[in-house]
């Protein structure tokens, strides 16, 4: 799920920037940067300088977080991190909830917002806002943050992509004991992206030529359920602004339907 506004310029250059951080904690970094450059048309490149940096990351802090997408790109303080992880340890490993910490936030620097407060929820996931405020609230995690990031969830208005059905494998969704929802289900946690989270990543970041990317834009289309008219014009098209605005017009007008 995303906004247009949030994303990056198709066929850009994003800077990754490291104010701290081992080599081990780094490359975990680019183990991420890789499994989303299969999907998007997006070049990853380390930089020197802070002030360089479209995505500037700090480590060894207590909460993980990120700004989404280029939202931070008029923030002159180029001191200041736009992505901050937590607990990710000093060695090769990389057991599951780091794994899903370093997709996540990256999927947050690449424009994606949370998937249980996507307008898709209604009627498919219904927390429950006393057990959920319990379970979550932390000293460094309170009411409002809890509101702010899991359970206010997004209008029609508020997002311009999202999948009509609520995708529960979605790395961009947190885990969700069964006990948290009126629906009885039992979410998570993901340590790689779900076939919805590349359909639509690859929709959004489309690259010219079937054969380039591991994921055909066909085959994005296929999951992401895009049919008729939308879907033969964004097979036609020639180029990829082209490709993501179709999909930005159809996502609206399934809305609709």
């Amino acid at each position: 799920m995303t906004s247009e506004c949030h994303l990056w310029d198709n066929n850009s250059i994003v800077n990754i920037y490291f104010f701290n951080g081992t080599r081990h904690q780094q490359d975990k970094v680019w183990w991420g940067l890789e499994e989303y450059s299969k999907f998007v048309n997006l070049e990853f490149r380390e930089c020197t300088f802070a002030s360089e940096g479209d995505i500037r990351i700090r480590f060894n802090v207590k909460v993980s977080k990120s700004c989404v997408g280029t939202r931070h790109k008029h923030d002159d303080d180029h001191r200041r991190p736009t992505m901050q992880l937590g607990k990710i340890s000093d060695s090769k490993d990389c057991p599951i909830q780091q794994s899903n910490t370093i997709l996540h936030e990256l999927g947050h620097a690449l424009g994606l917002l949370h998937e249980h407060q996507s307008p898709a929820t209604f009627g498919q996931l219904t927390l429950k806002k006393e057990e959920t405020l319990r379970y979550f609230k932390k000293p460094d995690f309170g009411v409002k943050k809890i509101l702010e990031n899991i359970l206010e969830r997004y209008t029609r208005k508020d997002v311009s992509c999202y999948s009509r059905r609520c995708d529960f494998q979605s790395v961009m969704i947190y885990h969700l004991p069964k006990r948290l929802n009126e629906e009885g289900i039992a979410i998570y946690t993901q340590d790689s992206l779900s076939n919805m989270d590349k359909a639509y990543l690859t929709l959004c970041y489309p690259r010219l030529g079937e054969d380039s990317a591991e994921w055909s834009i066909t085959k994005a289309l296929d999951i992401a359920g895009v049919l008729g008219e939308p879907r033969r014009r964004i097979l036609a098209a020639d180029d990829a602004d082209s490709i993501r605005q179709i999909f930005m017009e159809w996502n609206e007008n399934e809305g609709e339907g």
